[in-house]
């Protein structure tokens, strides 16, 4: 347990004692789930209380009031299962951590096993029509796919699915590495309209509402 405390020491300087304990009994919650479920470690330190950008997108998907929100990569679902929405669906690609959804949200929400790149027809018990709002959460993964792709899979999962609209992240400057990609404003207005944008303090990320094009 000695990669625990790093995070206990970071969430120990949380001054609110509410989020703190709760931060604690999340941060213990994931480690027995990882002993279990035996998922990569550093979802166990993904914790809300210590990722600042975690609230930032609740906050902002809580803006558009969606009928149906679909969050791929959704790890331990501390994005997914704070945001208000009639149906919520979560897709990760590590089915342990999928498995761990299911155990900790039960009947709350929707999981599946997938990835971005592999998400070809709608789920079976997905339904949508066209007078519904659907918002697709995208955080995190972006940087490690080129834009041609992503921008062809979200258009691919915006016909399939109905989404209207998406949260994302993108890197504010470029950090030159050969595994990380950086997407600008331009490339994102190819997609759809931002609404709605945020700069993270101390971070080099910056999250968008994009009402996307049909």
């Amino acid at each position: 347990m000695i990669f625990l405390a790093k995070p206990v020491k970071a969430l120990l300087k949380i001054k609110n004692p509410f989020a703190l304990l709760l931060g604690l009994i999340i941060l213990l919650r994931n480690y027995i789930l990882y002993l279990v479920f035996r998922f990569d470690k550093w979802h166990i330190q993904s914790n809300f209380y210590l990722r600042p950008y975690k609230k930032v997108v609740v906050k902002i998907v809580n803006i558009i009031k969606a009928d149906c929100v679909i969050e791929l990569g959704c790890g331990l679902s501390d994005i997914l299962c704070r945001v208000n929405s009639k149906r919520k669906i979560g897709i990760d690609i590590d089915i342990n951590v999928i498995n761990a959804c299911r155990f900790i949200h039960r009947y709350k929400n929707i999981y599946y096993n997938n990835s971005i790149l592999n998400l070809g027809q709608p789920q079976s018990d997905y339904t949508s029509n066209n007078t519904y709002k659907n918002l697709l959460i995208c955080i995190n993964f972006p940087h490690i796919y080129d834009w041609n792709t992503i921008e062809a899979d979200i258009k691919n999962l915006t016909n399939i699915y109905q989404i209207n609209y998406l949260v994302i992240d993108l890197l504010k400057y470029n950090v030159l590495r050969k595994d990380i990609y950086y997407h600008t404003e331009e490339m994102l207005l190819t997609i759809g309209e931002i609404i709605k944008s945020e700069e993270m303090k101390g971070s080099n990320r910056i999250i968008y509402l994009v009402k996307l094009y049909n």
